[in-house]
């Protein structure tokens, strides 16, 4: 089967529907997401949803020792314009995987194998809505 991750940066404060949102990810446990950020993380998250501690600082420097490109992170919705970069800066955390992709935490999935099967991943190298 092939191997599905989603990067999901969040900064400031956990949304009320974090829950739901974290057990939707449960349902889907052949996929797993990656949270970068400097909350706590929520106390019932998956298995299958990793949380890693870093500050905008860090990824400013990250982005800057992949990229030789100084960024400003002033406010979270400046993750928007990095997303495309995230193949780069966050390479070692999605080694492993398939495919990586990007999302927001205000999704609530469905079965993300009905539709993303071995058999439609293996025909193409770009996905997208």
């Amino acid at each position: 089967m092939k191997k599905i991750v989603f990067i999901v940066p969040y900064y400031g404060k956990w949304p009320v529907w974090i829950d739901p949102y974290l057990f939707s990810c449960g349902t889907n446990t052949t996929v797993n997401w990656i949270f970068f950020s400097d909350l706590t993380p929520p106390a019932h998250a998956p298995g299958n949803v990793q949380f890693v501690n870093l500050s905008k600082k860090d990824i400013e420097d990250i982005f800057f020792s992949k990229t030789g490109e100084k960024v400003t992170i002033e406010h979270p919705v400046k993750f928007c314009d990095l997303k495309i970069t995230y193949g780069l800066i966050f390479q070692e955390y999605i080694a492993g995987y398939d495919f990586w992709g990007i999302c927001d935490a205000d999704i609530i999935w469905g079965d993300i194998r009905k539709f993303m099967t071995d058999e439609i991943l293996s025909a193409h190298d770009i996905i997208s809505s």
